[in-house]
């Protein structure tokens, strides 16, 4: 007995070992203007991660998609998205960014937003709202695609609201942390988020479009989402959007295989948008 006693206590230092060695890879967090590199502790790690998320939300949006019927207008499906431009229109009739007036709001008119969300929310919408801090807003669709599964929602609102950084999916690696955040299951569970790691870097999906099929890149994580997560972000530790979550894998047996849009799509796709409104 006192033999396997020792075996155990031999077996949680070495645990420790690993916890402590994983603890030590470099991690990065420029929230707050906070970096932590060299060795990091969990603690530390956590801390991370709370940022991200504490950080994060406000910017994150549910997109509700209500169909026409007979008996009126029925909720059909509810998504997430992401608000990536923010401008205020003041008074006097000016646009500026929204940041400039965070401590001056009192000549803003109203706030104008654009928020990525897929295309699989919004398809088939007779309305759409934003939903945020119990707001619910209706929003028109600008601009979308329905085989890379994206759309730009434009709406406005006299709340200021924070945006979300884009920012960089080509250098990604299998095992980087990962933060999602959205709606899983509707509206009610808004602002949820989990934790993961980037299961495989560039995976190839052969997808069928109406009788069309095309190949699709994503980001495979395992960081848990449901439908309700569809459109929302995929984060690095930095707080950055890295992906926006899609899809995932359901059947018996298979747990924890997320795809996200990479961002690097995604940034093409805005850039087609911004294309179109000057041709």
């Amino acid at each position: 007995m006192k033999k396997i006693k020792g075996i155990v206590i031999i077996l949680f230092v070495e645990m420790c070992a690993m916890l402590t060695a994983c603890a030590q890879e470099q991690t990065i967090n420029e929230i707050y203007n906070v970096s932590y590199t060299g060795t990091v502790t969990i603690t530390e790690l956590e801390e991370a991660v709370e940022a991200v998320i504490k950080t994060s939300t406000d910017a994150v949006v549910g997109v509700s998609n209500y169909a026409y019927s007979f008996g009126g207008i029925d909720l059909q499906s509810t998504g997430s998205g992401i608000i990536y431009k923010a401008n205020a229109l003041l008074k006097d009739g000016s646009i500026v960014d929204a940041k400039e007036t965070i401590n001056n709001g009192g000549d803003v008119e109203e706030y104008q937003y654009l928020c990525l969300t897929n295309e699989h929310v919004i398809a088939d919408a007779y309305k759409i709202r934003v939903n945020f801090d119990e707001e619910a807003i209706d929003s028109e669709v600008v601009f979308k695609d329905a085989e890379i599964d994206l759309a730009i929602l434009s709406f406005s609102s006299k709340y200021y609201l924070p945006t979300l950084e884009l920012g960089d999916s080509e250098n990604l690696k299998a095992g980087q942390f990962v933060v999602a955040i959205g709606c899983p299951n509707g509206i009610e569970y808004m602002d949820s988020a989990s934790f993961g790691i980037i299961s495989y870097v560039k995976r190839y999906i052969v997808e069928k479009i109406g009788i069309k099929k095309v190949t699709n890149e994503y980001i495979q994580h395992d960081a848990a989402i449901s439908p309700g997560n569809s459109g929302g972000p995929l984060l690095d530790l930095n707080g950055k959007v890295i992906g926006i979550n899609s899809m995932k894998v359901v059947s018996d047996g298979t747990e924890g295989m997320g795809f996200s849009i990479p961002v690097n799509v995604v940034k093409r796709f805005i850039a087609e948008y911004e294309d179109s409104k000057t041709n």
